[in-house]
């Protein structure tokens, strides 16, 4: 039997080849993480005495060899996904090395395989696959819109304090349409009607949070701040 340890990474990944004895068959190789790569990989797998069963493990890194795998089940290689922390405690119950690399992590794994009873990888759905990255990719998203908005909250408060409370507190689409138009608190205090004209004009879907006496009292709120900040300078 042979076993086939690979070690994965961002761009290149490690791979050898043991036989029962854990002797090397195929001295750690690495190979680039592409389609060219994976060839590489595969031929060297085809090269292999196919009477004897063939064992490939894949230690699992995130979303690194998720090409590879896809790659592997292409050409109808099954392999077993590996705990990254279990083969980390095997290798230090071997002791093979205090102090591991990449190259001896692929040989590791090999032995680990050839040690430890493991199940093959079974394929998931294309669209699990899918949806489990659009739910991180989706909840990395709204962590940074939180953080923005908490910034910009911020800095509101410190430059235009009149504003939130204009909105009630919120940041509503109305509000960031406004902030993005205007910039600063001097052009939204030098409103016109026809500025709240466009404002309506621009957001129809949305209930018309802005009138002429509210913009009124907004200017005049603004006003007594900055005159108040003069004073104190």
């Amino acid at each position: 039997m042979f076993y086939v340890g690979i070690d994965i990474a961002k761009f290149k990944h490690d791979f050898a080849v043991l036989d029962d004895n854990g002797e090397e068959i195929v001295a750690p190789r690495t190979i680039t993480n592409s389609s060219e790569g994976f060839a590489v990989l595969y031929d060297t797998i085809s090269s292999l005495d196919h009477s004897q069963e063939i064992k490939i493990g894949i230690e699992a890194t995130g979303h690194y060899g998720d090409n590879l795998k896809q790659f592997l089940l292409s050409k109808g290689l099954a392999f077993t996904e590996l705990n990254p922390f279990l083969v980390k405690l095997f290798h230090e119950q071997i002791s093979l090395r205090r102090t591991k690399t990449d190259r001896t992590d692929c040989e590791v794994i090999a032995m680990y395989m050839a040690q430890r009873a493991s199940d093959s990888y079974q394929k998931s759905l294309y669209h699990f696959e899918a949806l489990k990255s659009l739910t991180r990719t989706r909840q990395s998203l709204v962590e940074h819109r939180s953080q923005y908005i908490v910034m910009l909250t911020n800095m509101l408060d410190q430059e235009f304090p009149e504003f939130k409370d204009f909105f009630h507190g919120k940041l509503t689409e109305t509000a960031i349409y406004i902030l993005n138009k205007y910039g600063t608190a001097g052009r939204i205090s030098d409103w016109t009607e026809e500025d709240l004209i466009d404002l309506h004009n621009k957001s129809r879907r949305i209930p018309p949070l802005i009138d002429s006496r509210k913009s009124r009292r907004l200017r005049r709120r603004r006003l007594a701040t900055d005159k108040n900040t003069e004073k104190m300078r």
